[in-house]
């Protein structure tokens, strides 16, 4: 049973504990509704970009980035690396690791956490570190996308997907799979005749990396998105419990102190008989 020191020490830490849950909690609610409103959306970009290559069409034949030689998959897996992520991490993991093609897959992992556990399983994989703001996350998205667009046309791997915890809204997040690479070329809308300036195959390259890096920049935004929301509601969760916690160490505190006083009263009345009988 513990003392009445022990149980208004654990009473007071409790307290300060909570305060600080809350204080993080604020943070990251602060934290995602910043960068979802500051996002930038290029949904325009991409109708243009993604309009072109069905105009190409036989044309892209020869591309491996639209007609790849190997059907070798790559598949990249985006975790975290701040704390309170365990759960979202192993959700991406599990997700690929279900894959049919992933025993024989390019295993890329970005996050220092998502490699230490990728480590401990003995699975070959090539890592990238996280990016915690925006300049780091165009330059992490920069370096995915001249390691996947390389791999692809040496035939490393001729498929490219990509696993990241998308923000469905606040309070959901879902894992989700999206297959960056090869382009694909779509239906073509007629027969037409195209006048080339430049090489086909250039054009294909630099809308392709265009494309492929501005795809990795709104999948890394995202999952740090919700990686804020999943920080929060683990934190409110977790204070939530010590709410409770501290509700039973209340009780448990003033329940000893008012037997601490009745025990006091007891013996003081029976001092006091005591010195009236003799």
């Amino acid at each position: 049973m513990p003392t009445i020191k022990e149980l208004k020490e654990d009473l007071q830490f409790n307290t300060e504990l909570i305060e600080l849950l809350e204080v993080m909690k604020n943070t990251a609610i602060f934290q995602f509704r910043a960068m979802q409103s500051r996002k930038e959306r290029f949904d325009k970009f991409f109708k243009a970009v993604e309009g072109f290559f069905p105009v190409i069409g036989g044309h892209g034949s020869g591309n491996p980035l639209m007609a790849p030689a190997s059907s070798k998959e790559a598949i990249i897996m985006v975790t975290s690396d701040e704390g309170f992520m365990g759960s979202l991490n192993s959700q991406v993991i599990n997700m690929a690791s279900q894959r049919e093609a992933f025993k024989e897959a390019e295993l890329i992992i970005v996050g220092e956490r998502g490699a230490r556990y990728l480590k401990e399983m003995n699975w070959r994989f090539t890592p990238f570190k996280g990016a915690a703001d925006t300049k780091a996350r165009r330059a992490l998205a920069a370096n995915l996308t001249g390691y996947v667009i390389d791999g692809v046309k040496k035939g490393k791997f001729g498929r490219v997907l990509v696993l990241y915890p998308k923000p469905i809204s606040f309070l959901l997040q879902r894992v989700e799979a999206i297959e960056m690479l090869p382009i694909a070329a779509g239906q073509q809308a007629g027969t037409q005749e195209l006048i080339m300036e430049s090489p086909v195959d250039g054009i294909i390259d630099y809308l392709a990396e265009e494309l492929t890096g501005q795809r990795l920049v709104d999948i890394l935004e995202d999952s740090k998105i919700a990686e804020f929301a999943a920080r929060a509601i683990h934190l409110e969760n977790s204070s939530r419990e010590l709410e409770e916690k501290k509700k039973k160490i209340r009780l448990q505190y003033f329940r000893a102190h008012h037997e601490m006083i009745d025990k006091s009263t007891r013996e003081l009345f029976a001092a006091q008989i005591t010195i009236r009988k003799s």
